[in-house]
Parts: structure tokens; sequence; C-alpha cells
């Protein structure tokens, strides 16, 4: 049985008429409908002017698997940098998804592989929540250009399955992010140049899973 609560809150991301149409469309008929457009995801596209709209979009491109957002919030000369005890278990395990810098092509690659897991209209649909705890610090220097977001974080994909029997399940990440932000002068925008990940307790980070799907591991979930 499908509780409305998880169709509620994917209704509300992906904009759909109602709770109860939907689960009528994935609960009654359990007919493929046309896949998502390359990129998909819902809404328009807009770039932070501040560095406090970076964080505030950052939680709404992961919240619609919207790709188009999130490239916007990313620079050209983007690197995401794991944790090393990340790095190390999954080299342990064979696989080095961070051998080489990771950088804006494989932040999108990998941005895409899990939209297609999660927000695929003929098997899955879901949404992810991103939320700052703790205590965040942020620092803005309006004379250099360069600002940093520190903060604990939990990131949960919330998702729905289409096929039968649908089921409802979730997925949870958790850890420690440090931001670094860059006013980009030739347009006005801010965007992020650099993400480091940071594993905090026994849960697995976001870091982790982002190596898990580079690796193309088992990362989407039966």
């Amino acid at each position: 049985m499908i509780h409305t609560a998880i169709v509620d809150r994917i209704v509300r991301a992906a904009g759909l008429l109602s709770a109860a149409g939907w689960l009528c469309m994935t609960g009654c008929f359990f007919e493929p409908r046309d896949a998502e457009p390359p990129g998909g995801g819902g809404g328009t596209s807009e770039p932070a002017k501040s560095p406090e709209e970076v964080t505030e979009k950052l939680v709404t491109a992961f919240e619609t698997f919207h790709r188009p957002q999130y490239e916007l919030l990313l620079a050209g000369d983007f690197r995401f940098v794991p944790d090393r005890s990340d790095s190390s278990d999954l080299a342990d395990a064979g696989h080095t998804p961070f051998e080489e810098p990771w950088g804006l092509v494989k932040e999108e690659d990998v941005f895409s592989r899990i939209q297609s897991c999660f927000n695929n209209s003929q098997t899955k649909m879901g949404t992810m929540d991103l939320e700052y705890t703790g205590n965040p610090i942020a620092t803005d220097s309006s004379v250099t250009g360069y600002s940093t977001y520190e903060s604990d974080y939990d990131l949960t994909v919330y998702y729905v399955t289409l096929v039968s029997p649908s089921r409802e399940d979730s997925v949870l990440f958790n850890g420690s992010m440090k931001l670094f932000i860059r006013y980009e002068s030739n347009d006005g925008t801010y965007r992020i140049y650099r993400w480091e990940d940071f594993r905090k307790g026994a849960l697995r980070s976001w870091g982790f899973y982002k190596g898990e799907v580079a690796a193309s591991l088992s990362y989407c979930p039966d």
C-alpha cells in the first residue's frame, strides 16, 4: 500500500495535479508513460545572484531533480572533493571513481544517472530532500568575490516504484559539506567552484553514493 505522505512530497516537487490523481496513474493503471526528456526536472532555471541564493537554489534543484538549475550553480572549473575514507572504501572494493579530478562533466553525468533512477516515469518517481543541519557557517567577501558555506546535511531520496506491486521507500545520506562559491563577473552570477564532502557517523555520505554511481555499481534500488 502506498501512503500519501511521500506521494504528497513528490507531487509538490513535480508540480503534478493532485496526490489522488497521481496515485490513480501509478496504482490503478501501471501503464508505462513516455520517459522524461534529457535533463528533465520541472520548472524554470535561474542563476544565483548571491551566495545565499546558491544554497537555496541547490535545495530546489535537488528537490525537483532539475538538472538545468543544478548546472547553473556550478562553475566551469568545478571540482568535487570526497572524503578520503570514502575514496579508500571504494578503492578497497576495486573501484576508483575518484582517481581522476572530479570536474563539471563528471558531476553532470552522475546527477543525470541519479535522475534517471529516481525520476523515471516508467519505473520510479521521487524527490530529493536536502536539509542543512547543525550550525551552518557562512563567510562572504564582497571585496574578493569569494565565499564559503559549511554545514552538516541530511539528504533523503523519497521515491515510489511504479511497477506493481507499488511501494514507497527512501534512501538517507548524511555528512558535512563545504561549498566554495565565487562571483562570476562576466555574467553577474554566483557559482560553486569547489565542493568538499566529509563523512559523518555511520550513514553513507553523499560523496560515497556519488562514487558508487560513478563506478556504475548497483546504485539504483530494486
